[in-house]
Formats: structure tokens, sequence, C-alpha cells
């Protein structure tokens, strides 16, 4: 036993020294946490907490200092899911502070303590100026509602004083304080909400509310996570920064942003966009129609330049990109802007090919219909040029605007033309012709009665299809983020994998309908035979029945596979009028076609050139009158003039040609005044376009980024989906690359919610107790070596 007590002695010492080691190498690490604090391991799949090479490239190029304030309250007030945000924002910010070689400065600021250190500097101030007799300065307080609506004036010095007075004595007599006191508490909180207010109005910096779970209760708490980034006189905030996923992308998209000179240039084309009234003398202030898609533009207006264009002779794609080389070049040379040599010299030759793309950025066509041929070779050669281009097109369009749902939502027919259809499918897509409508669906605000009541209310409408999670890439950058995208009176779009790789492309389907998808045939025709309702477009309620109501899950024709709703393209893409004659532009008409057309009918009803004539027209009323009785003023049986319809004018009839001696001369061939030959006409101009690589991105709906659709509920997730497009495509390359490593949602395989409980029977039952069985087993087995052992060395020892 002697030596059973010896070895157990020795087991102990070993241990002992063993655990006094590990203590050391701690304390010698603690000594070393400062020098590797930078010193970390990415374990996740796309490098998140690694900064990547396009942000490298861009920080490593600034030219001046950037300031970064980090705005974010204290860390006892802070959720503890924003907790761990800050510990990698501040980590990030000094990775960024090391590939600046210095211009990259940061502060994190807490805002709560900012306003109380500004509010006590202001009272002592104040009271400052009161004992040197001065009469202080009062803080501006926030305008009152009754200020707002009614436009009363702010109010004076004087009464900000006498307020904060009558205030204090009663809050003083309530609490039974000093006046005193009181006062200076009330003018320290004047001065912090005027702190406050000045962040919200010249940086954007506001309190954001956050929901947290505590012990099975919810509480919501207004905290602070802010950025804003300053860079070359400039300034641009982060509203709220809750994700260290995105913060590379916002950093580096921001000072991107803030250090381009010149904003980049976004052509718009929309050929159904509303002509401006004839200008009228007796109202100067006449504003002209605005367009349908006029929110979106003004959202986009801070970051880019918004260029809406006709895409006419005198206002094509070429006119728009040599005013920009003008811009720009008298904006960079403001010393020579009166030397016309000068400027001639610099933009002689107009724009050259290889300068298209840079001065034009992105290209938006929006609802394109009743195309030319000459607007069409416009798109194809900005296409072909490498011009970024977003299409929204569609064979349907919805009217929800006001006048819309008085009329039932007329279901507007487009067309975009023969030569559009050509050019696409050069490129392997095809618009399909049939409405789509899916039980996956959007609302639409859309009239409804209760009772004596009529209001309009979001409603879920079949026709708005809704693309999903499992319907949108989940590894394109573009849609990373997005929950679902709706996409109104869609036809979708045909992707050709063989056209594709003929045209040497390569894409991408960026959204697709789910499998409860059908499509419905509209025929613009259908109220021509009914005498209630000829000449009235096909509305919504129509086909109540097809578009609006969804379909059980035994229905029968729902399409066999998904549809693309938004297809993203890129390479070099083929241009069509290649060796052929440039198209003329088209001669404009006497009278602008009416922008809300779509349907055939009466004289003036659009779809086509004047209408169709049915019985009942105008064209028969003319045919059948008879024209001695219109040219007498009156018709038959009748003593007063007749004012039904004028006689059309009679052609003129051109009088004979006097002759002269000087025409004689010239028809015998004699005489020094001969006729000349005509000159011949100059020979067509023939299209020839070196195709560069571009990238384009095809919707096939021109109704998802009108404002009636983005001012309805459950449309935000469209706005940012094409602000993420024309930010991507108008800024930099770099920015989509950098967008590819933000975090992806994992999504759990359809019908595995159904197999939660055997998961959870795994991890708190299975897993636990198959721990405790092979700890079981091996202290038994330890146990049983122990007692072994110690026979056998007794027994030796006998």
């Amino acid at each position: 036993m002697a030596d059973s007590r010896v070895y157990r002695q020795k087991f102990l010492l070993t241990n002992l020294v063993f655990l006094g080691l590990c203590v050391l190498i701690l304390i010698f690490v603690y000594a070393l946490s400062d020098t590797l604090s930078g010193g970390k391991i990415d374990m996740t799949q796309e490098g998140v907490y690694t900064i990547s090479e396009p942000t490298e490239t861009i920080v490593s190029e600034l030219t001046d200092t950037a300031f970064i304030d980090y705005y974010v309250s204290d860390s006892d007030k802070m959720p503890s899911s924003l907790q761990t945000v800050v510990r990698d924002t501040r980590d990030m910010f000094e990775e960024f502070r090391e590939l600046s070689d210095g211009r990259f400065e940061y502060r994190i600021i807490d805002p709560d303590k900012e306003a109380d250190l500004y509010a006590e500097e202001n009272v002592e101030k104040y009271d400052a100026a009161k004992q040197r007799g001065e009469t202080p300065k009062e803080p501006v307080p926030a305008p009152t509602m009754q200020q707002l609506f009614s436009r009363a004036p702010a109010a004076t010095p004087e009464q900000i004083l006498e307020n904060r007075n009558k205030t204090a004595s009663a809050m003083a007599a309530q609490q039974g304080r000093q006046v005193e006191d009181v006062f200076r508490q009330l003018l320290a909180d004047e001065y912090k909400d005027e702190y406050q207010r000045k962040l919200e109005t010249e940086q954007r910096i506001v309190p954001y509310p956050v929901r947290e779970m505590e012990a099975g209760s919810v509480r919501t708490v207004e905290v602070y996570s802010a950025i804003n980034v300053r860079y070359l006189g400039k300034n641009d905030a982060v509203p709220f920064h809750y994700s260290i996923e995105s913060l590379e992308y916002e950093l580096a998209s921001r000072l991107l942003k803030l250090a381009t000179e010149n904003k980049s240039v976004v052509a718009v084309f929309d050929p159904r966009k509303p002509a401006a009234p004839p200008f009228n003398p007796m109202s100067p202030q006449q504003q002209p129609p605005t367009s349908e898609y006029a929110g979106i533009w003004s959202a986009l207006g801070d970051l880019f330049d918004i260029r809406e264009i006709d895409l006419k002779e005198d206002d094509s794609l070429e006119g728009l990109a040599e005013k920009v080389k003008e811009e720009r070049w008298e904006a960079a040379n403001e010393d020579l802007a009166d030397d016309e040599a000068a400027k001639e010299k610099a933009l002689a030759g107009g724009v050259k090919p290889g300068e298209f793309k840079s001065l034009i950025s992105t290209l938006v066509i929006v609802q394109p219909d009743q195309l030319q041929a000459r607007q069409v070779y416009e798109i194809n050669r900005a296409v072909s040029l490498g011009v970024k281009t977003i299409i929204l097109a569609s064979g349907f369009s919805m009217d929800v605007s006001q006048e819309g749902l008085s009329q039932g939502i007329p279901i507007v027919t487009l067309s975009p033309g023969t030569d559009f259809d050509d050019m696409i499918d050069k490129w392997g897509l095809e618009l399909r012709r049939e409405l789509l409508a899916s039980n996956d669906c959007g609302n639409i605000g859309v009239p409804q009665q209760n009772g004596p009541f009529r209001y309009t209310a979001p409603y879920p409408v079949a026709a708005a299809v809704v693309a999903s999670r499992d319907g949108l890439s989940d590894t394109n950058p573009l849609t990373n983020g997005i929950s679902e995208l709706v996409f109104p009176s869609t036809v979708g779009v045909t992707v050709s994998t063989a056209g594709v790789e003929k045209a040497g492309l390569e894409h991408e389907v960026l959204a697709k309908t789910g499998d409860r998808t059908w499509s419905v045939a509209i025929d613009p025709f259908a109220n021509m035979n009914n005498p209630m309702a000829r000449g009235r477009p096909v509305n919504l309620f129509d086909k109540k029945t097809d578009l609006i109501d969804r379909k059980d899950e035994d229905f029968s024709t729902f399409v066999s596979e998904p549809v693309a709703l938004a297809v993203l393209m890129q390479g070099k893409f083929p241009f069509q009028y290649q060796g052929q004659p440039v198209p003329e532009w088209e001669a404009e008409p006497e009278t602008p076609p009416n922008p809300h057309g779509g349907m055939p009918g009466m004289p003036g009803m659009p779809g086509m050139p004047g209408g169709m004539p049915f019985p009942g027209s105008r064209d028969e009323v003319l045919n059948a009158v008879d024209p001695e009785a219109i040219a007498l003023g009156q018709e038959e049986g009748s003593s007063q003039p007749s004012e039904a319809i004028p006689a059309p004018p009679a052609p003129a009839v051109p009088a004979p040609p006097v002759a002269s001696e000087a025409s004689a001369a010239a028809a015998s061939g004699a005489g020094d005044n001969a006729a000349e030959p005509e000159a011949e006409p100059a020979p067509p101009v023939i299209a020839s376009v070196e195709p560069t690589d571009g990238r384009l991105l095809f919707i096939p709906s021109a109704d998802m980024m009108k404002t009636d659709y983005l001012s309805q509920q459950g449309y935000q997730n469209n706005v940012n989906f094409f602000y993420n497009v024309v930010e991507t495509f108008g800024l930099d390359d770099k920015l989509l690359k950098i967008r590819r490593k933000q975090l992806t949602a994992r999504q759990f395989k359809p019908g595995s919610d159904e197999d939660y409980k055997y998961i959870i029977v795994l991890n708190l039952v299975v897993v636990p107790l198959a721990v405790a069985a092979i700890g079981t087993v091996l202290f038994l087995i330890r146990r049983s070596q122990s007692v072994r052992y110690e026979r056998n060395y007794i027994a030796r020892q006998r």
C-alpha cells in the first residue's frame, strides 16, 4: 500500500506541474494580447471577415483622408444581437486604416453622451452670458405640429424664454424643487434635443427601434447604430448599421461614390411618357405631366444623373453622349470656358465608340411600345458598345392610377414591335404573349365596398406575380438579401439556351415563377361585339376569375415549368444591323399619340394609327352624308343650317402654268439658263459596330417600377432590387465582386420543417445520452485498469 501511496503522490505532482505550465502560458498570451489582437482566422465560406481585393484597391487609391464617424449607443443599452456587431465593426475599421496608409480615420461616438456634453457646454455658456449681463442665445426648439400645419411663425427668443420660465415654475411647485434647478434641467433638455435634430437634419443620423426578447418578454429599445462617411468635402451616411456582412460593401460603395467627380449618367427612354402640353400663355406655371416612373427616378437622383430622352432625331443617344462629353470638358477646363477654339479642338470628331459606355453608364428602357426601326437600332448599338442596359418590357400593363381605378383597372396592350423582337431573339430571348397569374401573388389597391362606404384597400391579385425566396437566385449578389419581388402584369420571358450560346453570351435567371402559376390569353377586341362596352379596353374585373382569384391545388392548367421573370446576361451582344443601311428617323406625326393607348377602337382610341372604323364611326358617317347637302350647309327638309359634319376640303386643282420665254428656252434646251439635272441622293450609311463586353438585365414586367405600384404595400423590395442593379451597373464592377462575398441565406429543403421534432429529440436527448454513456464506459474502463494495476503491483512485491 505504501508503494501505491507513492504512486498517487507522483501522479498528483505531475498534474500540478502541468497545471502550472498552462497558467504560465495563459499569462504569456494575455501579456501579448495587444500584439496578437489583429490575428484571426476567417472560417466563413464567403470570407465575410476578410477584406476583398476590390475593396483593398478602392481604399489604397484614396487621394485624401476619409473620416468615418460611427454613431453607436453605449454597450449597456445595445441589444445582445448588436453587441457583437459593434466589436466586429471596430475590427474592420482597423483593417481599413491599415490598408489606407493613414488615409482612413474613424471615431466611435455615443450620441447620448455627446448630447450630454453638448448640453453641459452650452448651459455653461448660457450662465456665463447672464452673469456678464448679456442676453444669452436661446436654443431653437423643434417646431410644433400647429406650426407645421398652420405655417405659423417660429417663436421668438423672448417667447422661448417666457415659456421655459412658466414651465419651470409649474414643475418646481409640483415637485418641490428650486426653480433655478428645474430651469437648468429644461435648458439642458432643449440643448440635447437641438443636438439630436442637427444629427438628423445634417447627417441623417436617427435612433432606430429594435425589438429584443428578455426572459420570455419582448421589449423595444431605441438605439443608435449609424455610420457617416466624409470624403473630399462630401458626406454620405449608412442610416442603420446592423450587419457586419454588409459593412464592407457599404463603406466601399460610399467611398467610390464620393470619390467620383461626375455623377454617372443614366439614360432613361420611356416611349409612352406623356408628351408635354403646348405652352399656354394664360397659364405660364403649367407643369408638364409626370412620368409613371417618377418615384424611382427621384430616388436614384441623389446618386446618379438621370437623363430622360425621347430617342428621336433631335434627342438621340449619340446626342446625349456628345452633350455629356461637352459638359465634362467644360467642368474640367473652367479656365478655357471662353476659348472656343480649344473647345472645338477637344470635342472634334464627336464621340468615339470606345467612349460611349464611359459617358452613358446605364441605359434603362421602360414599357417599349410601337418602337421605330431607328429606335431599336439605337438601343442595339448602345448594348453592343458595352452600355449596361436594363429593359422592362411586357405585352400588357395594368393602370392602377386613380383614373384607372375608376375604370376598373384597364389592361393596356403593349407591342414593342417586330424589330425589337428580332433584336432580343438574336440574344436568345423571347417575350411571351400571354399574361401570367399565380397563387403566389402580391397586393394591389382595388376599390372595395362595405355597406354605403367605398374605399381602396390592398387585395391579393393573381396577376401581380411574386417570385419568393425559392424563385430568386441565392448566388447572385443582386438578389442577395431580397426576400421577394412582385412582377405585376408580367408575361415572362423564354430563354433559349441554344440561342444564348450561339450569341456567345452568358445568362443567369435571377427570378422565376412558382409552381402554381398559369397563363391567361388577353383579347384586346373582346369588347368589340359588346354594345354596352364597345371601344372600352378589357379591365381587370372583366377577368376576375382568371387574374384576381387564386386557383385550387387541383387546377389543371398550371404551367409545367417555372417561367423566367428576370434574366441577367453578359458578354458581347450581337449587332443585328451589322453591314446594313442605318434606318432613317421617321417623321414626327402632327398630333402626338395618346400615351394611354393599347386597344384599337373608335377614332382617337390608341393601338392603331387613327383607330379602326366600325359601324357608327366618323368615317362611315362622312361617306354616308350627301356631299352636296354638306356644301349647302343644311340637311334635306331643314330650314336651318346644319351643324352636323363639315365637308372635307376639296383637293386644290393647280392652275395651268403660264408659258414664258425663259421656260420655253429651257424646254427647247436653248439659252444660257438651261435647267441642271438634279443631284443624285447620297449613298446610305452602312452600320458597323465592333461589339464589346456589356451587361443586360431583362425584366418582362413594365409595371414593377411604376410609382403607382411602388407606393402600395409590399413593393419596397422592388425598390431595393432596382437600386442594387443601377448602383452596380452605374458605379463600378468592383461593387459586384464585393457583393458576391456577402453571406447568402441558407434555406431548408422543402418539407424539412416536418422533421424538426426529430432534430429536437436528437439534440436534447440522443446526443446528451450518448455523451453520458461514453463517459460512463470510459470511467468504468479506467477504474478497472487502476484496480488491476494495483493488484498486480502488490502481487509483484510479495
